[in-house]
């Protein structure tokens, strides 16, 4: 690696992640996973990644610190390679995460690639808040270091059906008959 303007070596470089602090999070795990004391405060995740709102930074020689989006931006050849860049662009495709889960967490559910890139492109010109923040597909993967129950998938659309019109409230009703028609199971979920 070349390493980028300002970001000089020697490889590897030390990287000092970013903690994201949930409800649902360990107030211990990633602290004994690092060897440092605990905060106090639950640690949910420990993010390893160039995203923008909470980037790795790596650790100077001189220990000066630059975030990994920076150190991509400047470098992108460099830092990424031809293969990453020639499908991916000046972006790290990944963000690793690794989750101290100490209570139940929400449900994340993620478009497809077409769905992200043709849903963020439909709200460019929309202003305010917007459900697709990028125009990237986010699949995910769990690798547990320690026992945890996970769930995956939904229930049919006729069962969530039959849940929300048991809720009774309008709101519940209109959901439940979105679940109704002709479509395929999943386009209707």
């Amino acid at each position: 690696m070349s390493g980028a303007p300002g970001v000089v070596g020697p490889w590897p470089q030390r990287m000092i992640n970013p903690i994201r602090n949930y409800d649902w999070g360990s107030t211990s795990v990633l602290a004994r996973l690092q060897g440092r004391r605990p905060t106090g405060q639950p640690e949910a995740e420990l993010w390893m990644g160039a995203h923008s709102s909470a980037p790795s930074l790596l650790e100077q020689p001189d220990g000066t610190r630059v975030s990994l989006e920076e150190a991509i931006a400047k470098d992108g050849p460099g830092l990424l390679g031809s293969p990453v860049r020639s499908s991916f662009g000046d972006r790290l495709p990944f963000l690793l995460k690794i989750l101290a889960i100490a209570g139940p967490l929400s449900l994340q559910v993620h478009p497809t690639a077409d769905r992200a890139r043709s849903g963020f492109d439909g709200e460019v010109d929309i202003p305010g808040e917007h459900r697709y923040v990028d125009p990237y597909a986010k699949p995910e993967m769990l690798y547990a270091l320690e026992p945890v129950d996970t769930m995956c998938g939904f229930r049919s659309a006729e069962e969530a059906e039959r849940l929300l019109g048991l809720l009774g409230t309008p709101r519940a009703g209109h959901l439940a008959g979105l679940l109704l028609g002709h479509e395929s199971e999943q386009h209707l979920l």
